[in-house]
């Protein structure tokens, strides 16, 4: 005690004028008293309420999955001397109270009462009193795994407009192996739609899929990623003038015009293979209407078409002119 007094005086003359003696005096001798309080009361008896940290430990942890987080801390009841108390209250992050579980899978309560012969172990140099809460919940699964195909619907694939896929997207690999909670895994299909991001996609698909985003974070997922691949081809809208041929017609008669108009939709890299004649456009007499019309039928187009229309504008039907000699 004396040694404090002293490095306490040394403290005070070197802070306060030397003419201030009185003041040195007055602080050392409230100091002195504060000191000899503070000591008096810690020798004393107290009962009080401390936060510890806990920890729930079990054998392989590995093999079992925490569905809802444990508790961490406990609020303990302890009678003690002050002393031991601030002690035990300035070693608050010291290590955790151990707090086994024998079977985790299949405890889902444990009361606060069957564990004071740990919290007494623990708290040797006190009386441990009691301790809140009156119990735990414990949430924790084994772990189960299950490998699930994964695909992309082709319709939900963003696509600039006037785009396709050529071919079918394909995943590698395209398949992921789910672990995690037993509940969880048994709750997941057989097979899992993953999607491909990005908007209005003009070019070959290359794009990485990451699969962590779309769980929850209760499972891991493996591998964490995939690559989904395809062609993606741009769409030509055109027309084009062909001419009809005539079906049934008798040698006097024929059409005012045979040329008739068809739209069509075909993939870039075809759309400089197509010639006329590969189109069959015809005009059938037996079916001219009593106006003398006749509608030109659509009946032969090359297969590599997306789509195509005719447009079907009535077709007069005349008399052949005679041809000059």
């Amino acid at each position: 005690m004396k040694r404090i007094l002293d490095q306490i005086w040394l403290r005070l003359n070197i802070l306060l004028p030397k003419d201030n003696e009185r003041i040195k005096i007055l602080v050392l001798c409230f100091l002195r008293a504060m000191i000899f309080w503070v000591f008096r009361a810690l020798n004393k008896v107290y009962t009080t309420e401390l936060e510890y940290p806990i920890e729930f430990v079990y054998d392989n942890p590995d093999s079992f999955s925490v569905v809802k987080p444990l508790p961490r801390t406990v609020e303990v009841e302890l009678k003690g001397g002050g002393w031991v108390l601030l002690t035990r209250a300035i070693e608050y992050s010291s290590v955790p109270i151990a707090i086994p579980i024998k079977h985790p899978d299949q405890t889902k309560k444990i009361l606060t009462s069957s564990l004071r012969s740990t919290f007494r172990s623990y708290f040797q140099d006190v009386d441990f009193l009691g301790a809140t809460p009156d119990s735990f919940s414990i949430d924790i699964e084994r772990k189960s795994k299950k490998k699930v195909k994964l695909y992309v619907d082709p319709l939900k694939v963003s696509l600039a407009p006037q785009y396709i896929l050529s071919t079918p997207p394909k995943l590698q690999p395209d398949s992921a192996t789910f672990t995690g909670p037993e509940s969880y895994i048994k709750s997941i299909p057989d097979s899992v739609e993953v999607s491909i991001p990005g908007n209005d996609i003009d070019e070959d698909l290359q794009k990485n899929i990451d699969l962590e985003s779309f769980n929850s974070k209760l499972i891991s997922i493996s591998p964490d990623f995939i690559v989904a691949t395809g062609k993606v081809t741009k769409l030509i809208h055109t027309r084009r003038k062909v001419y009809a041929h005539l079906v049934h017609f008798p040698k006097t008669l024929s059409v005012t015009d045979s040329a008739c108009w068809i739209s069509y939709t075909i993939r870039e890299p075809f759309s400089n293979d197509l010639a006329d004649m590969d189109f069959d456009v015809a005009v059938d007499f037996l079916k001219m209407k009593p106006d003398s019309t006749v509608l030109p039928e659509l009946i032969g187009f090359p297969a590599i078409l997306e789509s195509i229309k005719l447009d079907s504008i009535p077709l007069r039907v005349c008399k052949k002119k005679p041809v000059l000699r």
